[in-house]
């Protein structure tokens, strides 16, 4: 910050507090430049420009090593180092932003693209596919295509099935919209016979459009608390490793940073994954899956430095230990931003 050509004043135009025109450059109580001196428009851009490339420089300067560099932003960080990167925990946060709004153009160009998907998520046919495909879930659909509710075709190679009465599927949804729930109404209301197949297979599908309901709004409710339980899962990573390490001389908060630095990292690959794949249709998801396997054990080797064989049973016991303590920490966070929503 030049200083030379200011126009010092007596007291701060912030907050007010009195000053040494000689000596302060700089208010000491809330750190704004001494200076009533209109800016003009190439100072003003100046002033963009430098903080801007001052920004980008401490942004790439922590994403290269990030990516690059498995650990070094860790190790970094515990050896005092921080300055010139940016904050874990801010980076986190900024990469999960990313991270949905890569991925929400994603789906919305899915869509764009091939609107049938979404009429396939919404219907019938495949929760019959997906919640049914046992034994039982054939001799139903043999007795929805006798009552001409399902044309089934099936053969060696395929099973297909698809609905001959359109009308009465969309009465099935439209009606449980309503709320309608008792069978022997929804049987009323669409004008069917009270016969015993027919509640059968109506209760049925009164079940497949709820749970398909049930399944969509769950998703949806999961995509939006995504960033939460993530961020919720950093203090479950850190305290496995802290249980692991435990006769490092580490404290948790160093855990935690790796726990951030590892998370921001997988997440930062994902969104660089999905926008590859939203512009070129490419899909490097077999390469990142091989470089994440490379990239885990090598952070954990140079952060804790310890020897291969130990760095590797304790790689697998610390996802084996996520995975179970995480599941547990995720069923309690949704059950608290249920509540809370």
């Amino acid at each position: 910050m030049d200083v030379k050509h200011v126009q010092k004043e007596n007291k701060c135009l912030n907050c007010e507090a009195p000053l040494d025109q000689v000596k302060d450059n700089f208010c000491p109580s809330c750190g704004q430049l001494n200076n009533s001196k209109k800016e003009t428009a190439f100072e003003l851009l100046k002033d963009l420009v430098g903080d801007f490339l001052h920004l980008d420089s401490k942004v790439m300067g922590t994403i290269i090593p990030l990516l690059f560099k498995p650990g070094w932003l860790t190790i970094q960080y515990i050896a005092g180092k921080r300055a010139r990167y940016l904050h874990p925990v801010k980076m986190f946060i900024s990469i999960m932003i990313i991270f949905v709004i890569i991925s929400g153009l994603g789906n919305s160009h899915d869509e764009a693209i091939s609107p049938e998907k979404k009429i396939a998520k919404d219907s019938i046919r495949n929760a019959v596919l997906e919640n049914l495909a046992s034994k039982d879930s054939l001799e139903l659909a043999d007795s929805l295509a006798k009552n001409k509710l399902l044309s089934i075709n099936k053969d060696a190679t395929n099973f297909n099935i698809s609905y001959e009465d359109n009308a009465t599927i969309e009465g099935i949804r439209d009606f449980s919209k309503k709320g309608v729930t008792d069978v022997e109404v929804l049987l009323d209301s669409l004008h069917k016979e009270k016969t015993f197949i027919n509640k059968v297979l109506y209760a049925q599908g009164l079940k497949l459009v709820n749970l398909n309901k049930m399944k969509a709004g769950l998703k949806e409710y999961i995509g939006h608390k995504l960033p939460w339980i993530v961020f919720s899962l950093m203090p479950v990573f850190a305290f496995v490793l802290w249980m692991l390490y435990a006769r490092r001389k580490l404290f948790f908060v160093d855990h935690l940073v790796y726990a951030f630095h590892i998370h921001a990292f997988f997440f930062l690959l994902l969104s660089i994954l999905n926008l590859i794949d939203y512009l070129t249709a490419m899909d490097l998801s077999v390469l990142a899956n091989f470089y994440m396997i490379f990239y885990i054990p090598v952070s954990m080797k140079k952060v804790y430095q310890q020897s291969w064989k130990k760095t590797l049973i304790k790689m697998f016991l610390l996802i084996f230990g996520y995975m179970i303590l995480g599941l547990f920490s995720t069923f309690f966070v949704l059950a608290i931003l249920f509540l809370l929503y």
